[in-house]
């Protein structure tokens, strides 16, 4: 009976062993880092933001600008001076004098370097550095959001495959109970209604086989689709659940959460950004200064020199705009206060996430204890059965439906061993990353199989009674179940559980024939 049983610790213990691409925790995340375009996105606007950076540093500088034109007119420029303009006979007629020829060129560099602005360029540089810290912690964020899903759909695979697994095995189990009542009841011994009953329970447990298929494909598929793997039903998973135990205390959580949340994080950087915009509007109360120098190149004429510059200081003070520069900076702080509120609500909604996932943790903490002691209740049971089997005190059904309800019990134990790493996956994004200092590992439980194969005793002779001893039909009467005798584990594993080398049946069946040593398990 312990086939069933060990098969099933085997594979989760496991993993998958085989497939084309057995990736890890840690192979899924890095596949996703590297793949997923949400997260390149964000990346691409914090590079963004770290070049506003650099452009708002070059208002600091002067600036350097070329002008140049190049014309055409129909007639030169003249310039005309009447007689004796100038004194008598001065000149003696009247002269036309050509100012320029019918083409000419203008060549203009202008040097502009600010010289007072109020503070405006000092606080937009630290406008868009504070939305460069806004941005990366945004990336950040979107990163633990990214791994916190990618170890969600993790262990919803596992645990998928599980409860596939588990299905099949139930399924097993449920036909191998429907073929001794069908014998059974072919000598007499049930009755019709016992055989249809067992056979519509075995159309739901085929129903639940495929139920929990298709819920390993959509996991599969969801997480396929973090990690841009081609193709999700070529993608297995292998390694090994670990039970922890939370030891941080709830004050230490919720404080690390409130200083090292990114989201909120990302808040306080708003609020710094809206005193930057307060300074920049109120900049607009003070005059703009600005020095420039010009060096003109132009083409050489009778009224013009080839060559000239020019240095000049300019101020530019507005006085009255109708209390438009008032209107904005009231408009900034208000905008502020409004940033600010949402940030100390931000503060309240962190701590009181972090103090949900570390409660979830708990809670999925004493569901593991809990479930392990069950698991141990129905190891003891299905060993006292298989016991009382090979003794002849009940019959094989008994011992398959004590595997039966072992194999559930330790499917909903290592479901909660997933649901408890998710709880700590969830406990870490509401954290920004929990320390490896709160979390202290435990021993994962797995039934002694060993324990529970039946003692193994010779046949007694079967007395055959006669048919008419045998027919249901007549009245009831008592007849007393004969011990079978079944082959040794690994004599019942060669001879039914004999799969091709290399595959990972036979590598579960290596293990069933070597792995098991007192209440561990041996991997090789």
């Amino acid at each position: 009976m312990n086939r069933i049983v060990s098969v099933i610790i085997v594979i989760f213990l496991l993993g998958r062993v085989a497939g084309a691409e057995p990736l890890t925790l840690d192979e899924c995340i890095n596949w996703a880092l590297q793949e997923d375009t949400g997260l390149k996105s964000v990346e691409m606007g914090a590079a963004a933001s770290a070049e506003e950076v650099a452009v708002s540093k070059a208002g600091f500088f002067p600036s350097l600008k070329l002008k140049a034109t190049y014309s055409l007119i129909d007639r030169p420029g003249r310039l005309t001076i009447d007689q004796g303009l100038f004194g008598t006979n001065t000149p003696p007629e009247k002269v036309d004098v050509s100012t320029n020829d019918q083409d000419f060129f203008f060549l203009n560099l202008v040097l502009d370097q600010p010289l007072f602005t109020g503070g405006r360029l000092t606080h937009t540089l630290r406008k868009s550095e504070t939305a460069k810290d806004e941005a990366l912690f945004h990336f950040e964020r979107e990163r633990e959001a990214l791994v916190f899903q990618v170890k969600k759909n993790y262990y919803d695979v596992l645990t998928a495959q599980l409860q596939r697994e588990v299905a099949q095995k139930i399924l097993e189990a449920k036909k191998e109970r429907f073929r001794v009542l069908e014998e059974l009841y072919r000598e007499g011994y049930v009755r019709k209604d016992e055989v249809l009953r067992q056979d519509a329970d075995i159309a739901l447990a085929e129903l639940d086989v495929f139920r929990s298929d298709n819920r390993e494909k959509l996991a599969l598929s969801n997480l396929g689709q973090l990690i841009k793997h081609a193709g999700s039903d070529s993608l297995t998973l292998t390694g090994i659940p670990q039970s922890l135990s939370l030891v941080a205390p709830l004050r230490e959580v919720t404080k690390f959460a409130v200083e090292n949340r990114k989201d909120l994080k990302i808040a306080q950087t708003r609020v710094r950004g809206a005193d930057e915009d307060i300074a920049i509007a109120k900049s607009a109360y003070y005059p703009q200064a600005t020095l420039q120098g010009n060096y003109f190149r132009q083409k050489e004429t009778n009224i013009t020199r080839p060559d000239l510059w020019m240095v000049s200081a300019s101020l530019d003070w507005t006085i009255f705009e109708w209390g438009k520069t008032s209107a904005e900076v009231r408009q900034k702080n208000a905008q502020k206060q409004r940033l600010q509120f949402a940030r100390e609500k931000q503060e309240q909604t962190v701590a009181l996430d972090a103090e949900r996932a570390w409660r979830d943790v708990r809670e999925k903490e004493e569901s593991v204890k809990a479930l392990e002691k069950r698991v141990k209740v129905f190891e003891y049971l299905a060993g006292q059965t298989a016991e009382r089997y090979a003794e002849g005190a009940v019959k094989l059904v008994d011992v398959l439906e004590a595997e039966t309800q072992l194999v559930r019990e330790y499917k909903e134990y290592m479901i909660a061993v997933n649901d408890l790493n998710g709880a700590v996956a969830s406990l870490e994004l509401a954290t920004s990353g929990a320390p490896a200092a709160w979390f202290v590992p435990q021993r994962l439980y797995a039934p002694n199989v060993k324990a529970i194969s039946p003692i193994i005793t010779p046949p007694p002779a079967i007395e055959h009674a006669p048919p008419s001893s045998r027919r249901h039909d007549s009245a009831p009467q008592e007849f007393q179940a004969i011990p079978y005798s079944p082959p040794a584990l690994s004599q019942r594993v060669a001879k039914r559980f004999d799969p091709p080398a290399g595959s990972l049946e036979r590598d579960i069946a290596d293990l069933l024939l070597g792995g098991f040593q007192d209440d561990k398990v041996i991997i090789p």
